[in-house]
C-alpha cells in the first residue's frame, strides 16, 4: 500500500472512530424507554408530575423536571432547565430550555464534533417586536431511533433550546395531536 493510500485509510478510521453512531444518540447516557423511577433514583431533587391539561397530553402522560440552576441541569457545561417526558412510563423526549443564546455556537460545535455527519444545519431569519432581524440557526442530528434538534432562538433572542426525541415518541405525540385536533374540530 502506498503512503498516500495508507494516509487516506488512517484518516477515515480516525474520523469514523470520533463520530458517534446513529444508535448512540442519548442524553447523558440515560437509556431511552426507562421509567421515571430511574431518574428519581439517579438524580437528586428531581420532581415528577402528571400532565393533566388535555392540550398538553401530546407531550406525554408524565414529566420530570430539573430547574435552571440545579447541579445536573446542564448541557455541554452550560446551565439550563431540563424536562423529561414519558408516554406509558417510557422516556421518549428530553427538552432542554433556558439556554443563554450567547452559548449556542459553542454548544452547537460540541454536538457537531460528537455526532459529525448525522447533523445538518439550516438557517432562517427571525424578527423581534422592534423589527430587528436575526439569523436563526437550526441543527438536526438524525439517526437510529432518535433525533436531536437545536434551535438558537426559540422563544426570544436570548434563549436557545435543544430537544432529544425518539421516533416512537414523535409518532405517539403526532397521533395524540391529531386526535386532540379532531376532537376540537368536531366541537365547532
Amino acid at each position: 500500500m502506498k503512503k498516500s493510500q495508507l494516509f487516506v485509510a488512517l484518516t477515515a478510521i480516525i474520523i469514523l472512530a470520533n463520530t458517534a453512531k446513529a444508535e448512540d444518540i442519548t442524553f447523558k447516557n440515560i437509556p431511552w424507554g426507562i421509567g421515571e423511577e430511574y431518574l428519581l433514583e439517579n438524580i437528586n431533587n428531581i420532581t415528577c408530575h402528571d400532565i393533566n391539561d388535555q392540550s398538553q397530553l401530546v407531550a406525554g402522560d408524565r414529566y420530570c423536571y430539573l430547574p435552571y440552576g440545579h447541579s445536573a441541569a446542564t448541557i455541554a457545561s452550560v446551565k439550563a432547565s431540563i424536562m423529561f417526558f414519558f408516554f406509558n412510563n417510557k422516556l421518549g423526549d428530553v427538552n432542554i430550555s433556558h439556554i443563554d443564546s450567547s452559548e449556542f455556537d459553542g454548544i452547537a460545535s460540541t454536538f457537531k464534533e460528537k455526532y459529525g455527519a448525522i447533523c445538518k444545519e439550516h438557517d432562517d431569519i427571525v424578527q423581534n417586536r422592534l423589527g430587528a432581524k436575526f439569523k436563526n440557526v437550526h441543527i438536526a442530528c438524525v439517526g437510529g431511533n432518535a433525533t436531536i434538534n437545536l434551535t438558537k432562538y426559540s422563544d426570544n433572542i436570548s434563549s436557545s433550546t435543544i430537544e432529544y426525541q425518539t421516533n416512537d415518541y414523535q409518532k405517539e405525540s403526532s397521533a395524540r395531536y391529531d386526535k386532540y385536533t379532531t376532537k376540537r374540530l368536531n366541537d365547532l
